[in-house]
């Protein structure tokens, strides 16, 4: 399967990043998956779209709002609005697709 048929069944999806399989677990690209409906071709993960997907996961990241103040480790896109907030800690789901790379 490729990318892009991945992301053609995930419509709605949260963010997407999509990780290099042979590179360390490398951060290649991120965006939404309805980001190929809303603008095509514009998106970040455009390059991709050809790739061999080799897994795909759902993950959760869970942290605390305040992470800068108290010196914690930032979310991997601190600019993205939480899906859920409990007082002082923000979740946010990603979905990981795993390319040959």
């Amino acid at each position: 399967m490729k990318v892009i048929d991945l992301i053609k069944i995930c419509k709605g999806a949260p963010y997407v990043r999509i990780i290099a399989g042979n590179r360390d677990g490398e951060i290649l690209a991120g965006g939404y998956a309805a980001t190929y409906e809303l603008s095509g071709l514009d998106s970040e993960l455009t390059p991709y779209f050809d790739a061999l997907v080799l897994e795909f996961f759902a993950r959760f990241e869970t942290r605390h709002k305040k992470y800068n103040e108290l010196g914690l480790l930032p979310p991997y896109r601190p600019d993205i609005t939480a899906q859920y907030e409990f007082a002082e800690i923000k979740q946010t789901l990603y979905y990981d697709i795993i390319v040959e790379g």
